[in-house]
Order: structure tokens, then sequence, then C-alpha cells
């Protein structure tokens, strides 16, 4: 049976409860429909189901809802203490600041000594502090878990808050106390998303990834103010979007197989000969991917007789261009 069809059973299960014993229509009507009653029995198709099923099914939704379906049977009751995925979506909280915390401590160290896979943060900025964030981020990572999943919210890192996640997903995520120079040590991380992230005063950012396989960047419409030095020797697959940063230093990328390369420069903030620089850096390590995507915007910063395209454009390589007009 699908997962989506389960979940979608789910929400009708949980409104046939709500609606038991309710008329459909006006008693002014000749045809009055009444929902038939509903009862737990041995035929109940979620009854029948094996309880790491139903926690998967609940790891589908956000926290509110799965304490919500806590409500459908005694069997329910407590599975929300098991979760594997914990999705907590602070929009779903507007501006009740005290509640929103009381029921994210509740769900965070109530969770039982199961593993945690998933933890998913989404929109705290406005109902929290850094500090209480990052505690709840520790608390998740000590649990086992493998993807982390962060949005629009702030962070005081440490150097083991991600030392044991896998997939790591951060957008709008502010870094605000960080030093002049940082080092993110992501010892088992394998896929890395970063988008319009804030560092604060940073100036140079250093991502130690010695397993990192995936890698993608986005900053648009933010421009990063920082230097970036990526040593990830795995490195098979590098995306980045939007502006550039400050600077580069990419070290030992020869397992690259794939590089994308959607930049925009038109309007950039960098002197048209630091600019040139930095994509002259960044291209002449991307020549050792097997197949390399560049936006127009590369080839508009200069003349295609330059150096900079004389260093990319090799034979052995499948070249295409992407027009980046969509990005502006």
């Amino acid at each position: 049976m699908p997962t989506e069809y389960l979940v979608l059973h789910f929400f009708a299960t949980r409104i046939l409860i709500e609606m038991e014993e309710r008329t459909l229509l006006p008693c002014s009507k000749p045809n009055i429909l009444k929902l038939p009653e509903y009862k737990e029995t041995n035929n109940d198709r979620f009854n029948d189901l094996p309880d790491a099923m139903l926690l998967h099914i609940l790891s589908f939704l956000d926290m509110k809802e799965v304490l919500d379906a806590s409500l459908i049977s005694k069997r329910w009751r407590y599975l929300w203490v098991s979760v594997p995925a914990i999705n907590i979506d602070g929009s779903y909280w507007e501006d009740k600041k005290k509640l929103f915390r009381d029921f994210v401590e509740n769900v965070v160290l109530r969770h039982d000594e199961s593993n945690i896979y998933k933890f998913n943060l989404v929109y705290l900025s406005q109902l929290t502090d850094m500090h209480q964030t990052t505690k709840w981020v520790s608390y998740a990572v000590s649990r086992q878990v493998q993807e982390l999943d962060l949005n629009t919210l702030s962070l005081s890192p440490t150097p083991s808050l991600f030392c044991r996640v896998k997939i790591m997903k951060l957008i709008c995520v502010s870094f605000p106390l960080l030093s002049k120079d940082y080092v993110f040590d992501f010892s088992v991380l394998e896929y890395l998303f970063l988008k319009n992230c804030y560092y604060g005063p940073l100036k140079n950012l250093t991502i130690s990834a010695p397993h990192l396989k995936t890698f993608l960047v986005e900053n648009f419409p933010l421009a990063p103010c920082c230097a970036v030095k990526i040593q990830s020797p795995k490195l098979t697959s590098f995306q980045l979007n939007g502006f550039m940063y400050e600077d580069y230093a990419l070290d030992q990328l020869s397992s690259l197989v794939t590089a994308e390369f959607h930049v925009i420069t038109r309007k950039s903030r960098m002197k048209n000969e630091v600019l040139i620089e930095n994509l002259r850096t960044v291209l002449g390590v991307l020549t050792n991917a097997e197949s390399l995507t560049l936006s127009t915007d590369v080839f508009q910063v200069c003349h295609p007789s330059t150096p900079l395209l004389s260093v990319t454009l090799t034979y052995n390589q499948q070249i295409s261009t992407y027009v980046s007009g969509t990005l502006i």
C-alpha cells in the first residue's frame, strides 16, 4: 500500500472519528445521511499495521499533527514519543512563544530511547532564541540523527554540533557569533545544502568534510561577505547558484564528476578584476569534472579568448551552457 494513500487514509479515519454519529444534511431534508459508527475492530486497516509502519507514516507529519493523532485510540496514545522523524514548523504557532517553547521541550526531551533519524526545524526565528534552538539541535544530534533540516533560525555552533550528521540542509540559517575564521568540521557528512545563510563577522569559512559527496550552494538574493575554503576529497557533485563568495580555496577535488556554476555576475558588488580572478580559481579546479555546466553570466564577464576560458574548455569534458535569467 503506497505511503501517500496511508497518510490520506489516516486523515480520513480521523475525520470519521470526529464526525461520528453526526448528520451530514439538515434534518429538514428528506434523506438524512449519517456516517457509520467508527469502531476499532480486528479488521481495521491501521490496527492491523505493525508499530514500525505506523511510526513511518507519522514521520511525514508535523509533530503538532502527530500529537493530535495520538487521540485516535489507546494504541496511538504514546506512539509520538517514538517517531523517528521530528518535524516542527513554527508557522503553526504564530506569536505563541511560551506555548511553542514548552511544546518543543516536551517533544524533544520526552522522546524515548530510540534514535531520531531526521530532525526538521522550520521558521523559529521569531519564536525562540539562538541558544534554545542550539540546545534542541544538540539533543537531536546526541540521539544519532542522520538528517538535519533547518530553516529560518539562528544557531551558535560548537565543534561537535554537526559531527554525526550525514545529510544537512541549512536554509536562511544565521550564525551571528562566529569568529573571523571558523572551521565547520563535518566528519561524516555526505550531503550539504546551504541557502542564503548569514555568517555574521566571519571572514574565512572552512568546510572540512572528508566524506562529502554532494555540495549545493545557493546565494540569492543575499551575497555572502566571506571567503570559503572547501576540503572534500570525495566530492563528486558541486553546484553553485547565485552570487559568489568573496574568495575561494578548493582543495583536492579530484573525485569531481559533475559541476554546475550558475552564478550571477551582473549585479555583483565585486570589482570586475576580483570577479574574474575568483572565476578563474573556481573553474580551474572544476576542470576535473567529467561534466561541467556554466551559466551565460560566466561568458559575459570576459571575452572567450581570455585565459579564464582557455583553462576551462578542455576536449575531454562535456560542456554545456545554462541561461540564468530566471535567477535575476
